[in-house]
């Protein structure tokens, strides 16, 4: 049964797909915003988090000699 589900949702993410009105202004728009809304999202919480974030080593608690 399981294999039949996924074909199923296969058949339908194509068929929507297939069926999707991208010439229109409204659709292009909003799929536009959508790779917008990601960019963003990437920049602020992915790209930005690895520089603002301590590294391992300022966040023990135990002092560590110079070598």
């Amino acid at each position: 049964m399981k294999e039949l589900t996924r074909l199923g949702l296969i058949v339908a993410a194509v068929a929507a797909a297939w069926a999707m009105p991208v010439g229109e202004p409204r659709v292009q728009g909003a799929i536009l915003e959508a790779f917008a809304m990601l960019h963003e999202y990437a920049r602020d919480h992915i790209l930005l988090s690895r520089r603002s974030s301590p590294s391992p080593q300022s966040t023990s608690s135990t002092p560590r000699a110079p070598s």
